[in-house]
């Protein structure tokens, strides 16, 4: 069968979803025998001249099927409202006679073809209080509206745990059948470096030990509670952190940056902004934890970036993360400023119990790689295929 994957604006800056896209990449281009073909339909920076793999042919759309190079810029608008006035994907699919197209993240563009979605979170229905999911970017109404049209029409539907798919079914009304479970997989970049420790770059000017916590500054990533906590660790154990931030602004920056000052923790708090990949996985193997407040889940990567870089994991406990991360994690309350600083404490206090989660997590991260991820879609493909091979995307149909 002739497979289609749609890469969202694939490049670093993109954050998890290029890592997450990338693993899977990495994960196809290592398939050595398979009875697919696979048509990588890709906007960005990435370049793919040297790549040569018999099962993959990668498609820029901005040069190739002439897409209009604005649509990096206005991509995000063109997924919120679905339209059959942008055709460039679903022109390029049938160029290249696509039996089945692939979604690895929520980023759609209509196609004729059928396809598979991945849900990585329905946050704006658990809480649709936050701007970011309600008011402001992609507002409530686009993601119902997205949803409600994609969902329904989805050959299947990809969600990374069961608490994730039993949300899919009762908010949106979807056959359980339809609706298949493939847990995140840990990122490559960070299996490949477990056995080897980076030294923390001198210019990022931080001391030891420093909580870590890389997420972009929206406001559902609960950046505030940390400062909280860690003002509360020197008054009442006398144990001096400080916490690094990295991500880039997406609105709430000023505000945290706000509360640092109000909270006397100006040279304690470490605002460090995008860093590079190599810089990342140094900041995660030599930080005391990494602690990850965010009200947002399922689907997170640094819990599993920093499990298997050997970073004790201390995180926002819900079903949807007990599924990701069992008990190879510290698990709290996101609005529980003690149940956090208790975490941090006993860590820092029981050595034993740090080695036992850094033990526990690195078997965990690399339980779930990309190649089982890709054999798991590999599955869903084939199990499609008994369909798909009912019809040819050559000819038209007349309406029942």
């Amino acid at each position: 069968m002739r497979v289609g994957l749609f890469f969202e604006n694939y490049s670093a800056q993109s954050g998890g979803a290029f890592a997450f896209q990338d693993s899977i990449l990495t994960a196809l281009l290592k398939t050595k025998q398979s009875k697919h073909e696979f048509y990588i339909f890709y906007c960005g920076e990435k370049k793919y001249e040297n790549i040569n793999n018999v099962f993959l042919t990668f498609i820029q759309l901005n040069k190739h099927v002439g897409i209009a190079k604005k649509i990096r810029n206005k991509l995000k608008k063109i997924l919120y409202h679905i339209s059959t006035e942008n055709e460039s994907l679903a022109k390029a699919a049938l160029a290249y006679n696509v039996e089945l197209m692939y979604f690895p993240t929520p980023a759609y563009l209509p196609v004729s073809v059928p396809f598979i979605y991945t849900v990585w979170d329905l946050a704006h229905r658990i809480h649709p209080y936050f701007p970011e999911v309600s008011t402001s970017g992609w507002t409530w109404e686009q993601r119902e509206t997205l949803y409600h049209s994609v969902l329904p029409r989805a050959s299947r539907i990809i969600s990374g745990s069961k608490s994730g798919k039993k949300q899919i079914i009762k908010f949106y009304a979807i056959q359980d059948d339809l609706v298949k479970v493939l847990p995140f997989p840990t990122p490559d970049f960070a299996l490949r470096q477990n056995n080897s420790k980076s030294e923390l770059p001198q210019h990022f000017n931080i001391e030891t030990p420093y909580l870590f916590y890389p997420a972009q500054f929206w406001p559902h990533k609960n950046h505030i509670i940390l400062l909280n906590v860690l003002k509360k660790l020197y008054e009442k154990y006398s144990v001096s952190f400080h916490l690094v931030f990295s991500g880039s602004d997406k609105g709430n920056l000023h505000y945290i940056k706000e509360q640092v000052q109000k909270l006397n923790l100006s040279g304690k708090v470490h605002f460090l902004g995008f860093v590079t990949q190599m810089d990342l996985i140094a900041l995660y193997q030599n930080a005391f934890a990494l602690v990850f407040p965010s009200f947002f889940g399922p689907d997170n990567l640094p819990p599993l970036e920093a499990l298997a870089l050997g970073c004790p994991v201390i995180a926002s406990r819900s079903s949807v993360v007990e599924d990701q991360l069992g008990d190879a994690a510290l698990l709290f309350n996101p609005i529980n400023e003690d149940e956090i600083l208790d975490a941090v404490y006993s860590l820092y206090t029981d050595r034993l119990l740090l080695e036992k989660l850094v033990q526990k997590g690195k078997a965990l991260a690399n339980k779930w790689t990309s190649a089982e991820y890709i054999q798991g879609i590999l599955s869903i493909i084939d199990e499609f295929g008994d369909y798909r091979r009912c019809w040819s995307t050559k000819d038209e149909f007349i309406h029942l």
